[in-house]
């Protein structure tokens, strides 16, 4: 049976409805009748329709004796009045009415008051209510008297428009409003408020400030794109503050959103800036180079003079070797051949054990030089992005390490060029050798 609560309990305490999460035509059937639910305190529906037939009058709380908090949601009431009638109610939500109902609020217990794009004809001012939360439009016709122990205050209008002035209206109702919430403490106004009331100074020059307990006030510029433009008069300021001189006051307006031109700038600005710390990133790992090579290159050249010198060392003996074993291989001598021949090789192995040490610094010499001109034509490169008096002035900071940088690795090359040929020359030795003993033993 599709009917909501079709039953009496008088054990239920607590109760959430919503039918958003239900298939989308399902519509809950609800009693014409108010609840019997004595026991229950906790009641939240939301996405629902409490009255379909347009009575006259249409109570449903009113024998939940025991409710203390109530939360009515996208709620439908198709009656003509609705009365929310709660002797126990502590705590009240209300929000986005889809209805044109008047509601009225008999809740003498009130502590917290919550309400959002809803409006109430009818309110008895609960002399307990102490937090109250208001989002909605102008006019607050139902605000007939005075809170008299409000702690917590947030009232949020929204009437501002492009394209409109505020009404003259607008603002006299504004201040009646705030008339009534004079006892709050911690009051958290949006900037439509201020901005209104900033617009007809007039009004406020006669009229003192109703706060004299505030705590603390807070300008909130949430729902305003444009609440960088808001400014508020100091007439607005002396009627909010002029009987709470100690009061905390928070109005912090955000910065003007950047204009294309700007975003283009500051995009410009980010590019180079990049490209600056790429220069200085690439002229670190530049400069640690030269250092490191700075540090080593005595003791890599003593270390290629010892190989040339074991090279050169070893060519006469591989030579007066190479001829014993021609010698003894003619003259048909075989032992004598056989350890000749063992000679000369190990001869040999020596020799290409030192050539590998050779080619292993050449190698060390050629890639370092290869990469000193990698970074500094990279650096080179950034530079030419950059605009022509920032590229001077980077130019001139690193000249000097950019014309060190050239001469350590021409000096690398010059020296890599050098050994190449000489070893080159070493093996070529060497290889000719061993053609014309293979030729003359054969």
């Amino acid at each position: 049976m599709n009917t909501l609560l079709a039953f009496l309990s008088t054990s239920l305490k607590h109760f959430t409805f919503s039918s958003d999460i239900l298939r989308p035509d399902f519509t809950p059937k609800m009693p014409k009748t108010p609840w019997n639910f004595p026991a229950l305190t906790t009641l939240y529906l939301s996405e629902i329709t409490l009255c379909e037939d347009k009575r006259k009058y249409f109570d449903l709380f009113s024998k939940c004796v025991n409710l203390k908090n109530l939360s009515l949601t996208s709620f439908r009431v198709q009656a003509k009045v609705f009365d929310i009638i709660t002797p126990q109610l502590s705590s009240l939500l209300l929000s986005k009415k889809k209805c044109i109902a008047v509601i009225n609020v008999i809740a003498p217990q009130l502590e917290n008051l919550t309400i959002i794009d809803c409006s109430i004809n009818h309110l008895d001012v609960a002399p307990r209510l102490s937090s109250f939360v208001y989002t909605g439009q102008v006019p607050l016709k139902w605000f007939r008297g005075s809170f008299h122990s409000l702690n917590k205050v947030s009232v949020c209008l929204y009437f501002w428009r492009s394209n409109m002035l505020y009404a003259e209206e607008d603002a006299r109702e504004t201040i009646s409003l705030l008339q009534k919430l004079q006892t709050a403490k911690f009051l958290t106004l949006n900037f439509d408020i201020v901005e209104c009331l900033s617009a007809y100074p007039d009004l406020l020059l006669h009229l003192p400030s109703p706060f004299s307990n505030l705590i603390c006030l807070t300008i909130d510029p949430n729902m305003r794109s444009n609440a960088y433009k808001v400014n508020m008069s100091a007439e607005a300021r002396n009627f909010l503050l002029e009987n709470s001189p100690s009061a905390r006051f928070i109005m912090d307006i955000p910065e003007e959103p950047p204009t294309k031109a700007m975003i283009a700038k500051q995009a410009r600005e980010m590019k180079r800036a990049k490209l600056i710390a790429d220069i200085e990133c690439c002229m670190t790992e530049l400069q640690t180079l030269i250092e490191q090579e700075n540090m080593v290159l005595v003791e890599r050249k003593e270390a290629e003079e010892k190989i040339k010198v074991a090279l050169e060392n070893i060519i006469p003996e591989v030579k007066v070797w190479t001829k014993r074993t021609i010698s003894t291989s003619e003259s048909e001598q075989p032992k004598e051949s056989t350890e000749s021949q063992r000679v000369l090789a190990g001869l040999i192995t020596q020799f290409v054990a030192q050539a590998k040490k050779m080619q292993k610094l050449l190698g060390q010499n050629y890639d370092l030089s290869v990469d000193i001109r990698s970074k500094k034509g990279r650096v080179i490169s950034l530079f030419k992005n950059l605009l022509k008096r920032q590229r001077v002035v980077m130019e001139t900071r690193y000249a000097r390490q950019l014309e060190e940088a050239e001469s350590l690795s021409a000096r690398l090359h010059s020296t890599y060029e050098d050994a190449y040929n000489y070893l080159k020359e070493m093996l070529d030795s060497v290889t000719e050798l061993q053609l014309n003993m293979s030729r003359r033993i054969q």
